[in-house]
C-alpha cells in the first residue's frame, strides 16, 4: 500500500504574544511581521513540497477563535500537521490537546517558552537574544543610554523579554521606555520624549509602528541631538523610511533581522520530515533564524529579510546538479538513507544526482579525495554532499569547494559535529546531537534498571566514534551508585570486515562473560555490529535473548526488531541527507543559515507504529520509491479505518469494533454508543435508534404470546370457575355465591320442621360447647337402620317426609343441645331486651345425608374478608378424625352452622353413661383418633383448638372419635355482645375464648385462664393449652400424654 503525498498542514497565525511561564498575558502583541507578509515562505515551500496548505491568520484579540480553530482543524479538517504561533495559554492548551492525539506540531515565531513546556519543537529567534544583540551594536558603536520604542507596554511578554535583556546588557539606569501606536502623532511623541531625557540613542524593538515612528523622529532631528550624532537600533526591519535612514545615518544605524521569509518557510519542511519518517527532527529544541546584524550594506540582500519574493521557487533553483559521495551508499544502509533523503528532495526541487558508486566499503581517504576532484572539475555539479570524517579528505574538499564557491553539505561518518572554518559560508554540516544521544540513553539505562552496560563503537584507521566514550561520561554523572570500570562498558571495534566484526564482537562478549561481568545491555549505534549481535547470531543465544538493546531503528532489520521490543530510538540518518540537500539549494540566494547550529536529535521509538494503526511492509529495505519517486519508509504505519482499532502498538492489522461500539479519535478503543464521549455520532444515533426498534420487536415476540396466553388461561380459569359455581348451586340448590352458604329451611323442610324446643330447665354442668346430646342408644340404633333402608327405597323428597317421624330419642338428643350455658346466651344477647332465649338447633339433610344445625348467635354473621378466609381454610381442613364443617346459614334470627352428623353423642355423654362398658381396645382406638385430630390440627394453619374438652369430641355409629368446635373463633366472636368485645379489647385478650360455663375452666390450662369482669372467663388458646391433663379426662390423660408431646 502507497501513501499519497498530497500532504496537509494547518498553519495557524496569531497577533499574539508570548508568555515567560504558562500563565496568560493580556496585552497588545509584538507581532514580529506587522506590516510583512509572514505567509511567503510557507506557501513557497508548500508548493515546493507539494503540500496543501490551510492558512488562517488572527488578530491579537482573537486568541479564543484561534485556539478554536486548531481544535477544529484536528477534528474536522483532517490535517496532518500544525504550525502555529503560541500566543498564550488558551492557544497552548489547544495544542496540548492536538499531541494527545499524535499529530506533528511545529510551532514558529511566538510561543518559546509554551513550546518548550510541550516538547516541541520551535522556530524562532528568542527576546533576550533580539534583545541583547541589538544593545551590543549599540554599545559597539558608543551608545548606553537608550530610549526603547515599542508597540505594546511592559506588561506585553515579547516587549518586557527584550528590554530587560537591552537593560542587561547595556548595565546603565540612564534608559527609558516609551510605547508608541500607529498614529501621526508617534512621531512627535518620540521626539518630545527624547529630547527632554538625557539619551544618546533609539531602539525600535519590533512592529511597523515602533520602526516608523524612530525613523521619523531621526528625520526630523536631522540625527543629531545637543550637537551629537543619534544612535538608532531596529529589531525586525518592516519600516517604511528604512532605506533612507540607512543611508542617511550609515554609521549610527543598526538593524537585527530574523529572517522571517525563513522562520515560515523551515516549518513546513521539518513538519514534511516528520510526516515522511514518523520521526521529530529536532526534538525539543529552538531552531533560531537569527540574529543577523544589518547595516547599510546588507540592507537590501536577503539577510535582511526584506526582500521576500520566492527565493525558493526562483526559476534559476531548477535542474541543478549534486554530487554525492557516499562510501558503500549501495551496501551500507546509513549510507542508502542518505541518499533516499537526498534523493526525496531532489524529486521535488527537480534536480539532478550525481551519485558515486565506487563500492568503497568504509571510505578510503584516496577515493574520497578522487571523486571529490571529479564533482568539482564538473561545470555541471552545483553541490556536493560528502559523508566522510577522515580530517584531510574534509578539508581538502572545503578548501577546493570554497576555491569553486560550490556549496558543500559533509556529514561525518559517525554524524558527529565537524570543525568548519567560521568564514566557509557555503560549508554545512548537519549533524546528530551526539551528547543528547547519550543523555537520553544513559537515562534509559538508568530507568530500565540496567547496571551492567557494555557499549560497541565502531571505528576506522583513521578516526573512531567518541560515542561509547561520552556515554561513559553521562553515565558517571547520572548513575546514582557506582558503575562498572570503563574498560568493561567501553569497546571499539574495526569494521574493516564484517568476519572481523563478528570475531571481535564474540571474543569481547565471551572475555566479560568469563570475567563475571554480567551484561544486561548492549549498546551500538554501528549497523555491522548490530548485524553480528542479532543477525549472524555470534554471542550466545541464550544471553542474545535476555539481554536487552540500544540502537537505532534506521535500517531495515532493526526496525524488524523494533516490532520485537529489541531497539529503543532512531537516528533516522534519512532526515541528515534531505537537510543536506536543502542547505545547498538555500545557500544560493542566502549567505548565513543559523539554523545550522543545531543538531538533529535521535528520536526514542518504544514502538515502530504506535496504538491506532497497523504497519505495512512495503520492500525488504528501510526505504523504498513510490511510482512518484518519492522516498518512504518501507514500514509503513497505516491509520486504522473508520470503527477499527489496534489497542496496542505494532499490530499488523486492525480490529474492527462490534456492532454498537464506535472507535474513538485514537482508534485505540472501541467505546459503547451509549458512552457520552461517542454518544451524538450519526453512526450510534442510528445504531441506537435501531437497536431500540430491535429490542422491541424481540420484546413484543416474546411478551405477546405471554400476554395472548395469560388471557386465555385467565378466561379459561373465569369460565371453569363460573361453571363450577353454577355446577355448586345446582347440586345445594340455590344461587349463592360460596358453596358453603346454606339455606335452613332447605336443610329441615321437609322431614324436619323446625324441630327445635327450649328446654332451659334441662340444662347440665356439662363441659364443651353447646352439643350435649342424651342419647338412648337402643333406639338411635333402630332408627338409623329404618333410616338407611328407607333411603335406599324411596326418592329424596320422601325421605325428607319421611324424616317428620323423628324418634323420641332424636327429639331429646335436640333438646338437651338447646340447653346451652345461660351466661354465654346473656353475652350473646345483651344488646336485645332481657329473655331467657336459648340457642336453636336442628338436624337436617343435606346432599342424602344427616346433619348437625347448631345456632352459635343471634346476630345475622356479615361476611367479611377475614370471615369469609376463616370459613373457607375451615371449609377445606378434612380429616377422619375431625367432625366434618359443611356450611353455615345466616337467618334473620340468627347464624347457623352446619356440620357432620354423629350418631352417639360427645365423649362426655358416653364417658358418663354406665351402660357403656369401653374395653381398653375401644378406649385406644379413641384416644389414637383424639391424638391424630389434634396433631392434624396443630400441623394445619388453624394451629389450635383453644377449648378442647370431651364435650368436644364426637362419636359415629363405628365408635370413631371426631373432634369439634375448631377454627372459628373469629365467626362466634363477631356474635358476642360490641361491649364484651371492647371489655376483651381493652384488656388485650382479643384473641380469648370465653368460657361458657365455670364446670369448663377444668379442662383449662390455669395459666391460659384469665377473668376479665365478674362472671367473664376467658382462656387464652395455645397448643400447649389443648393437651392439658384434665381431671375428668382420665383414660385419654394417662394414655395421650406421651403422644402429645409437643
Amino acid at each position: 500500500m502507497l501513501l499519497n503525498h498530497t500532504y496537509e498542514a494547518n498553519f495557524v497565525d496569531s497577533n499574539g504574544n508570548l508568555g515567560a511561564k504558562l500563565q496568560p498575558h493580556q496585552s497588545n502583541a509584538i507581532h514580529t511581521h506587522q506590516g510583512g507578509d509572514t505567509r511567503k515562505g510557507a506557501i513557497d515551500t508548500a508548493s515546493l513540497l507539494n503540500i496543501n496548505l490551510i492558512w488562517k491568520r488572527f488578530e491579537e484579540d482573537q486568541t479564543d477563535l484561534m485556539a478554536q480553530s486548531i481544535l477544529d482543524a484536528v477534528t474536522y479538517g483532517n490535517v496532518d500537521g500544525i504550525i502555529t504561533t503560541i500566543p498564550n495559554l488558551q492557544v497552548a492548551n489547544a495544542i496540548a490537546s492536538v499531541r494527545a492525539l499524535r499529530l506533528p506540531v511545529i510551532i514558529f515565531e511566538l510561543g518559546e517558552s509554551y513550546a518548550s513546556e510541550l516538547g516541541l519543537a520551535r522556530v524562532l529567534t528568542s527576546d533576550e537574544i533580539l534583545g541583547k544583540a541589538i544593545a551590543q551594536q549599540l554599545l559597539e558603536r558608543g551608545y548606553s543610554h537608550p530610549l526603547v520604542i515599542s508597540p505594546s507596554p511592559l506588561g506585553n511578554v515579547n516587549a518586557e523579554g527584550r528590554y530587560a535583556a537591552i537593560r542587561t546588557t547595556i548595565r546603565n539606569p540612564l534608559h527609558g521606555f516609551l510605547q508608541v501606536s500607529n498614529s501621526t502623532s508617534a512621531v512627535d511623541d518620540v521626539v518630545h520624549n527624547f529630547s527632554k531625557g538625557a539619551y544618546d540613542s533609539m531602539i525600535a524593538i519590533g512592529g511597523v509602528a515602533a520602526s516608523n515612528s524612530v525613523a521619523g523622529a531621526l528625520m526630523n532631528m536631522s540625527g543629531v541631538h545637543n550637537g551629537k550624532r543619534i544612535g538608532a537600533g531596529f529589531v525586525d526591519l518592516d519600516g517604511e523610511d528604512l532605506d533612507v535612514v540607512f543611508n542617511s545615518f550609515p554609521d549610527t544605524t543598526v538593524g537585527i533581522s530574523q529572517l522571517p521569509y525563513y522562520q515560515s518557510a523551515l516549518p513546513v519542511v521539518y513538519l514534511y520530515l516528520q510526516y515522511l519518517t514518523s520521526f521529530d527532527v529536532y526534538g525539543n529544541q529552538t531552531i533560531p533564524t537569527g540574529p543577523i546584524v544589518i547595516t547599510n550594506s546588507n540592507l537590501n540582500t536577503t539577510e535582511s529579510g526584506r526582500d521576500r519574493q520566492g527565493f525558493l521557487l526562483h526559476p534559476n533553483r531548477r535542474n541543478n546538479t549534486v554530487g554525492v559521495i557516499i562510501p558503500n551508499s549501495l551496501g551500507d544502509s546509513y549510507g542508502r538513507n542518505i541518499l533516499s533523503g537526498i534523493q526525496q528532495l531532489a524529486n521535488k526541487i527537480s534536480w539532478n544526482i550525481f551519485t558515486n558508486t565506487s563500492g568503497d566499503y568504509i571510505g578510503y581517504p584516496e577515493k574520497l579525495m578522487s571523486s571529490v576532484t571529479n564533482f568539482l572539475s564538473n561545470p555541471n555539479v552545483d553541490g556536493i554532499v560528502l559523508l566522510s570524517s577522515h580530517p584531510y579528505v574534509n578539508n581538502y574538499t572545503i578548501t577546493k569547494s570554497t576555491e569553486e564557491n560550490v556549496p558543500v553539505s559533509i556529514i561525518g561518518t559517525f554524524f558527529e559535529e565537524l570543525i568548519i572554518p567560521e568564514n566557509s559560508s557555503r560549508i554545512f554540516n548537519p549533524y546528530l546531537d551526539t551528547m543528547d544521544l547519550a543523555a537520553m540513553t544513559a537515562q534509559m539505562l538508568l530507568d530500565n534498571g540496567f547496571k551492567n552496560p557494555v557499549c560497541f563503537g565502531d571505528g576506522r584507521p583513521w578516526k573512531n566514534t567518541t560515542f561509547c566514550d561520552i556515554l561513559y561520561r553521562t553515565l558517571l554523572q547520572t548513575f546514582p551508585g557506582p558503575i562498572p570500570p570503563e574498560q568493561l562498558v567501553v569497546n571499539t571495534i574495526d569494521i574493516s570486515s564484517q568476519s572481523n566484526v563478528n570475531g571481535m564482537v564474540n571474543s569481547i562478549m565471551s572475555n566479560l562473560s568469563n570475567g563475571s561481568y554480567d551484561v544486561d545491555s548492549v549498546v551500538t549505534f554501528s549497523e555491522y555490529i548490530f548485524n553480528a549481535i542479532i543477525l549472524d547470531s555470534v554471542v550466545d543465544p541464550k544471553q542474545a535473548g535476555e539481554t536487552a538493546f540500544y540502537t537505532a531503528s534506521d535500517l531495515f532489520q532493526q526496525q524488524r526488531s523494533l516490532m520485537l521490543n529489541r531497539v529503543q530510538m532512531s537516528l533516522d540518518s534519512y532526515e541528515l541527507g534531505f537537510l543536506s540537500l536543502f542547505n545547498i539549494l538555500l545557500s544560493n540566494s542566502l549567505s548565513v543559515q543559523p539554523w545550522n547550529s543545531v543538531g538533529v536529535r535521535a528520536d526514542p521509538q518504544p514502538f515502530m507504529c504506535p496504538p491506532g494503526t497497523h504497519y505495512s511492509i512495503l520492500a525488504s529495505s528501510s526505504y523504498c520509491m513510490t511510482p512518484s519517486h518519492d522516498a518512504i519508509r518501507s514500514i509503513q504505519c497505516i491509520p486504522c479505518s473508520d470503527n477499527f482499532i489496534s489497542a496496542s502498538s505494532d499490530q499488523p492489522s486492525c480490529l474492527p469494533c462490534s456492532p454498537g461500539t464506535l472507535a474513538n479519535a485514537l482508534r485505540t478503543e472501541c467505546l459503547s454508543c451509549n458512552d457520552q464521549r461517542v454518544y451524538q455520532d450519526s453512526y450510534c444515533q442510528q445504531f441506537l435508534t435501531e437497536d431500540h426498534d430491535r429490542k422491541n420487536r424481540v420484546i413484543l415476540s416474546i411478551v405477546l404470546p405471554i400476554v395472548f396466553g395469560l388471557l386465555a388461561v385467565i378466561s379459561f380459569y373465569f369460565l371453569w370457575r363460573y361453571w363450577r359455581r353454577q355446577h355448586k348451586a345446582d347440586l345445594t340448590g340455590g344461587n349463592d355465591s360460596d358453596n358453603w352458604l346454606l339455606s335452613y329451611s332447605h336443610l329441615t323442610h321437609p322431614s324436619m320442621r323446625y324441630m327445635m324446643l327450649d328446654h332451659p330447665n334441662s340444662m347440665t354442668d356439662k363441659p364443651g360447647s353447646t352439643r350435649s346430646i342424651s342419647l338412648c342408644n337402643e333406639i338411635a340404633d333402630q332408627q338409623d337402620s329404618a333410616y338407611e333402608n328407607l333411603k335406599e327405597e324411596v326418592p329424596h323428597w320422601a325421605l325428607q317426609d319421611t324424616k317428620n317421624n323423628q324418634t323420641q330419642t332424636e327429639v331429646a338428643r335436640a333438646n338437651q343441645l338447646n340447653a346451652n350455658n345461660n351466661r354465654l346466651s346473656m353475652l350473646i344477647t345483651r344488646s336485645r331486651a332481657p329473655h331467657t332465649e336459648s340457642f336453636h338447633n336442628a338436624i337436617g339433610i343435606h346432599r342424602n345425608l344427616k346433619v348437625f344445625i347448631r345456632q352459635i348467635g343471634f346476630k345475622q354473621l356479615h361476611l367479611k374478608d377475614d370471615i369469609r378466609k376463616e370459613i373457607g381454610l375451615l371449609k377445606h381442613c378434612r380429616s377422619a378424625n375431625l367432625v366434618e364443617f359443611i356450611g353455615v346459614c345466616i337467618e334473620t334470627r340468627g347464624t347457623y352452622i352446619v356440620e357432620e352428623y354423629c350418631n352417639k353423642g360427645t365423649l362426655f355423654d358416653i364417658l358418663a353413661n354406665d351402660d357403656y362398658c369401653l374395653t381398653w381396645i375401644f378406649q385406644f382406638s379413641m384416644i389414637n383418633d383424639l391424638v391424630e385430630g389434634m396433631r392434624f390440627i396443630h400441623r394445619s394453619k388453624i394451629s389450635l383448638h383453644g377449648l378442647l374438652t370431651s364435650a368436644s369430641c364426637y362419636v359415629t355409629n363405628k365408635w370413631e372419635l371426631k373432634i369439634c368446635d375448631f377454627g372459628l373463633h373469629k365467626v362466634r366472636q363477631s356474635m358476642y355482645d360490641q361491649a364484651v368485645i371492647q371489655r376483651l379489647q381493652k384488656q388485650g385478650c382479643s384473641n380469648g375464648i370465653i368460657l361458657p360455663n365455670t364446670v369448663t375452666m377444668r379442662w383449662m390450662a390455669p395459666e391460659s385462664i384469665v377473668n376479665v369482669a365478674s362472671g367473664l372467663d376467658i382462656t387464652m388458646p395455645s397448643k400447649k393449652a389443648d393437651i392439658y391433663r384434665q381431671e375428668g379426662f382420665k383414660a385419654i390423660e394417662t394414655i395421650a400424654d406421651p403422644l402429645f408431646s409437643f
